[in-house]
């Protein structure tokens, strides 16, 4: 099977985990590019597998679908992460850092709070977040939920580089802490 580009073969995988089931149609590693190969690497050297899953394709979760619908997301439970095969975006060190929220092994937790003081809440990049984040988690929605998106743009942006992630943040904090926060995050990782 072929990947909406029509490139990547795809092949049926199954994960078994304490919490559940995961079916789902991933991209074979011999088929991987360049990037998806080394987010994978990436992902592994922190101890999560990374799959690439055809864009509008069924994952289902104890014989519950979700589409593949979103660049990436992690599912609780899982040592996995879940990417959409034809994305250019930059997202590991940000699904990273949603794992590590889930175990705070390593002060995560209090990063995020760190993070969460320093945001200008007058900043037009705060109203950004807020309404993104309302739109897409739904029903789901909090604020904790605002801070841990920009918490992982900032590890995203603090590992990778990403332009985007500079973009989406640049005007969230005052002066030079932004600069200050990314610094933070590379230590931790």
């Amino acid at each position: 099977k072929a990947a909406r580009g029509g490139h990547q073969k795809s092949h049926r995988t199954s994960i078994e985990t304490e919490a559940g089931r995961a079916e789902f149609e991933s991209v074979r590693k011999e088929s991987l590019n360049e990037k998806q190969k080394r987010n994978a690497a990436i992902a592994k050297e922190y101890g999560y597998d990374l799959y690439h899953v055809p864009s509008g394709s069924e994952i289902l979760f104890d014989g519950k679908p979700r589409v593949m619908d979103g660049t990436a997301f992690i599912r609780s439970g899982f040592d996995a992460i879940f990417a959409e095969a034809d994305t250019d975006a930059d997202y590991v060190f940000h699904e990273l850092f949603h794992q590590f929220m889930r175990q705070n092994k390593h002060g995560e937790g209090r990063f995020l709070e760190a993070v969460q003081r320093q945001i200008d809440y007058t900043a037009e990049m705060w109203d950004r977040y807020y309404e993104g984040c309302k739109e897409q988690y739904g029903n789901a929605f909090t604020l904790d939920v605002v801070y841990e998106e920009i918490t992982c743009d900032l590890c995203e942006y603090a590992m990778s580089g990403s332009e985007k992630m500079y973009n989406r943040l640049n005007g969230l904090f005052e002066g030079n802490t932004l600069e200050t926060l990314a610094e933070q995050a590379r230590e931790m990782f």
